[in-house]
């Protein structure tokens, strides 16, 4: 694959591919954090059966996980321009139609269309954000995840005024709209900003020739694994008088003001450090929950410790993983990072969802450890390679 260099702050309409992008991925986040808030106002609107609100939220996930591995499997064949404004295109598309929805048959069906957008643009988000910025990819990064972290920290307190004063459908709209500003400033970039199709068909067999790549995949799992089972465990066992609302906040506040801290921080053995304290900050702020569960202070501790392993985390990884990868293989392994991430929060959460405190410690002091081991041998493989 031909990789074009280019100074993207010298060049107007590379602003747009980045920042479309970077929006992009916003509207991605914007249903993440905002979907809890309308969903008791969806079911006594549309008069829905908690089994029937169910596939609401979980056919999004689905459609999801479906449209990202084909992303994985189409994504360095095609021009990756078009499947980014097409996956942009079925999200807005799909979040207008269940704004407009008026029973729950139109809802799933758009709730399907919604996802498979947000799986086809979502993994070429940090493939096109590295394209970018070649040589300092590891801050635009870090960049993107502070962005991102800061959206998920101010997201719900707008979208509850936001619900309050237009109702549930608003919050649909406003994923429509932003996701269209992202396709228009993406629209005028000029087509050379963009990596170009790989010609041929990509060896994907040739991924068991880096194992790195798999190392890094399972310390994605481990580590977003361990936060995912945080966020469970968090509002079902809170003893002190925390609020749940605002130790969330504290969380992904924690996460945007490490990520920008890091942003210059991932080069070299930099990079090896950070990932390896990732797991460390996890771990601590997740025993500190479970060790203080009636002292207020200790639990927005926690907080703040597990936002900033997520940002040594998150980010770093995804920066190691397409390091690690052959150009024409990037679009199959930044789905796989979304895939393994996502698998990973939710067979924790399965295993562990009802066990006590002591087994839930000794569950994340094991991710904790093999996370350390995986970051480790995935570093030498990459020096060795």
């Amino acid at each position: 694959m031909k990789t074009v260099r280019f100074n993207p702050r010298k060049t107007a309409t590379a602003f747009g591919m980045v920042f479309g992008t970077i929006i992009a991925s916003i509207a991605f986040v914007m249903e993440l954090t905002l979907l809890p808030l309308i969903l008791g106002p969806i079911q006594q609107d549309l008069g829905l059966s908690l089994s029937q609100l169910s596939w609401v939220f979980n056919t999004y996930a689905f459609a999801v996980a479906a449209a990202v591995l084909v992303t994985g499997m189409i994504g360095d064949l095609v021009n990756k321009r078009w499947l980014f404004a097409f996956g942009v295109i079925l999200f807005a598309s799909g979040s207008a139609l269940a704004a407009m929805s008026s029973d729950f048959q139109s809802l799933v069906l758009s709730r399907a269309l919604q996802g498979a957008g947000g799986g086809l643009f979502s993994p070429l988000v940090p493939i096109l954000l590295t394209h970018a910025f070649p040589v300092r990819s590891g801050r635009i990064l870090m960049i993107w995840g502070g962005l991102a972290g800061i959206a998920a920290t101010v997201l719900p307190i707008m979208g509850h005024s936001i619900q309050s004063a237009f109702g549930w459908r608003a919050i649909f709209y406003a994923f429509a709209g932003t996701s269209l500003i992202a396709l228009i400033l993406a629209s005028i970039s000029a087509a050379n900003t963009y990596p170009q199709a790989a010609r041929g068909i990509p060896r994907y067999r040739s991924l068991r020739a880096h194992p790195g790549i798999w190392l890094i995949l399972v310390y994605i799992f481990l580590t977003y694994g361990s936060f995912t089972y945080y966020l469970f465990y968090l509002p079902t066992r809170l003893h002190s008088g925390a609020s749940v609302a605002l130790l969330l906040t504290s969380v992904w506040f924690s996460f945007s003001i490490f990520s920008f801290v890091l942003r210059d921080k991932l080069e070299g053995h930099n990079l090896k450090r950070t990932l390896m304290f990732a797991p460390l900050l996890l771990t601590a702020g997740f025993l500190t929950a479970i060790a203080f569960q009636d002292a207020t202070g200790a639990q927005y501790l926690s907080a703040i410790l597990v936002g900033a392993g997520l940002a040594c985390s998150n980010s770093p990884s995804t920066h190691l993983l397409l390091k690690l990868t052959p150009t024409e293989l990037r679009a199959l392994t930044s789905s796989l990072d979304i895939t393994f991430a996502r698998c990973g929060g939710a067979i924790a959460v399965a295993l562990f969802s009802d066990v006590g405190p002591v087994l839930a410690a000794s569950a994340v002091i094991t991710f904790f450890v093999l996370a350390i081991v995986c970051a480790g041998f995935a570093e030498r493989y990459k020096a060795n390679g």
